[in-house]
């Protein structure tokens, strides 16, 4: 890793093997963000082939000795989405080891779903003095969809939390820290209901904007996409809308107006993570404008019936 870049990438995190949206982000962000490191840290389970050039690949083993007994997951959510319920939170315990061992200063993660806007503020993000800052997702959940952890105070109390609560999942570690920790600094996600010391007019979505505009993961619903309809993890308070200004997507409410440096595509679609994503936003506004809610994954439904047979089959030989 190039020792000018290094002291603040944009970081990743993978166990098992590469879904085609992550793929799809770290290529966008490599394209877009070229002056910066990007770094996976992946497991040995990962198809190095095909991650993008000029993304640093780190395989966790090479840092990480052994999970602690108590954080892992052993009960009948192990089988959701090759443990879904571990593998989310074992990321708030990855990266302050990996800050540690590879001398890194701070690291701006992104879950492998969360598309950033080219004009990011890193530059402020790196001036911040405090020890992490993430998005909530309502009043006693955080969210890991984008998270500053700054240097070892950061590093220290994301293991901190995790040795508190190892029995909790991501979001609930995160909105214990919201909760308990006063220095820790919450990025606003809509127009929101409580206070924060963040005072610029930028959103950082934690779930609910990209779930309204492209609809929730197809594969909880067999595969069916339904869009523009409020999620339940909307913290907003007001009426709020969207247009485009500029190559800006910005959040309306009803006298402010932000705009969105981050979205969290909860439904995993890929074409946001391309040089035409103003046209892809572009055309999200224009289905919400004409009312086309509803959309349709066929990958998202191949998925769910080999989920489910595979419990099926687990129950039927498994004892």
């Amino acid at each position: 890793m190039s020792s000018d870049l290094d002291k603040f990438p944009i970081v990743l995190v993978q166990i098992g093997a590469l879904p085609r949206h992550l793929t799809a982000n770290l290529q966008y962000l490599v394209d877009t963000f070229p002056k910066r490191d990007v770094i996976l840290l992946a497991d040995q389970n990962s198809n190095s082939s095909k991650i993008p050039r000029r993304v640093n690949l780190i395989h966790i083993e090479s840092f990480f000795d052994a999970w602690p007994s108590d954080f892992l997951v052993e009960d009948k959510r192990k089988r959701f989405r090759n443990n879904f319920w571990f593998t989310t939170k074992a990321r708030l315990l990855i990266l302050p080891v990996f800050m540690e061992r590879f001398g890194v200063e701070r690291v701006l993660h992104l879950e492998s779903d969360v598309w950033i806007h080219p004009d990011f503020p890193f530059e402020y993000f790196e001036k911040l003095d405090v020890p992490l800052a993430f998005p909530s997702a309502d009043y006693e959940r955080g969210v890991a969809s984008i998270v500053l952890v700054n240097g070892t105070r950061g590093a220290n109390l994301l293991l901190e939390a995790c040795n508190l609560w190892p029995k909790n999942t991501d979001m609930e570690i995160l909105g214990k820290i919201l909760s308990t920790k006063k220095e820790v600094l919450e990025l606003p996600s809509s127009f929101m209901r409580r206070e924060t010391t963040f005072q610029h007019d930028m959103i950082f979505d934690g779930a609910a904007l990209g779930m309204y505009l492209f609809g929730q993961d197809p594969r909880n619903t067999m595969g069916l996409i339904n869009r523009f309809a409020r999620s339940p993890l909307d913290l907003g308070h007001h009426k709020e809308g969207f247009k485009i200004v500029g190559n800006k997507l910005v959040l309306i409410g009803e006298s402010k107006e932000k705009s969105v440096m981050s979205l969290h595509i909860h439904s995993k679609d890929v074409h946001i993570f391309s040089g035409d994503w103003l046209k892809v936003l572009r055309k999200q506004l224009s289905k919400e404008k004409r009312g086309h809610t509803l959309g349709f994954s066929p990958r998202a439904l191949l998925f769910t019936i080999y989920e489910l047979a595979s419990r099926v089959l687990h129950k039927l030989f498994v004892r």
